[in-house]
């Protein structure tokens, strides 16, 4: 066989090879079934936890019921111990753990006490307001943290109560286990405060801040 002609015919069996193996990737492909879109999964709350949601929003209600205000999806595990003698309000989605030890919200007559949105307040914190006391919303509050606005005794009169000196946090501040916040500190915005430190004058925004007395430590 002349070269020319069995270099053709080797040409054309690649050639059909080439094409058959186009026919079966078009088939497989045909086969192949169609992608189908992701539809959610909607997860279902069992009976059981729909009871304890219900039951536990349902006893939040009673045991904040001496607040002024309290917003919706607002919880608090444990009883607190509320003394309402003023204005104490309760934004939304506001979370209290007070199981270990008892959360204390004290609000003497004429003063006001405000809870932002999205806070948290941890086992053993006690806030008492006698003047003004303003949490900003997603604030954190650690263990047995203290917020005051008053001395409630005069140095050279102890049987003397002196005048009150407004407190404010920020939004989105943290303070750690223990902190003590004294009459007429403000803490700036997403500013974090350590644990154990004693707060005796203002702190700035975006800033950490620790000892005793605290004294900021580095800007965030």
């Amino acid at each position: 066989m002349p070269l020319s002609r069995a270099l053709h015919n080797i040409s054309r069996e690649r050639q059909q090879v080439i094409k058959d193996d186009h026919v079966l990737m078009l088939r497989s492909q045909r086969l192949r079934p169609m992608p189908r879109t992701a539809t959610p999964v909607l997860t279902k709350e069992s009976p059981i936890e729909l009871c304890r949601k219900i039951w536990s929003l349902s006893l939040s209600r009673i045991y904040l019921r001496q607040c002024s205000s309290v917003g919706r999806s607002t919880y608090v595990h444990g009883r607190p111990r509320i003394s309402n003698e003023g204005r104490l309000a309760i934004g939304q989605h506001v979370s209290m753990l007070s199981t270990v030890v008892p959360i204390e919200l004290l609000v003497f007559p004429g003063a006001v006490l405000e809870i932002g949105n999205h806070t948290f307040i941890n086992y053993g914190s006690s806030l008492a307001a006698t003047g003004s006391i303003h949490i900003g919303q997603h604030c954190l509050l650690g263990m047995h943290s203290i917020i005051f606005d008053n001395n409630f005794h005069e140095f050279a009169d102890r049987h003397q109560r002196p005048a009150a000196q407004p407190v404010v946090l920020e939004d989105n501040v943290w303070l750690g286990h223990r902190t003590t916040i004294l009459p007429g500190v403000t803490i700036g915005h997403d500013s974090v405060i350590g644990a154990g430190s004693v707060v005796t004058s203002s702190i700035p925004a975006r800033v950490i801040a620790a000892g005793n007395p605290a004294r900021v430590i580095r800007t965030l």
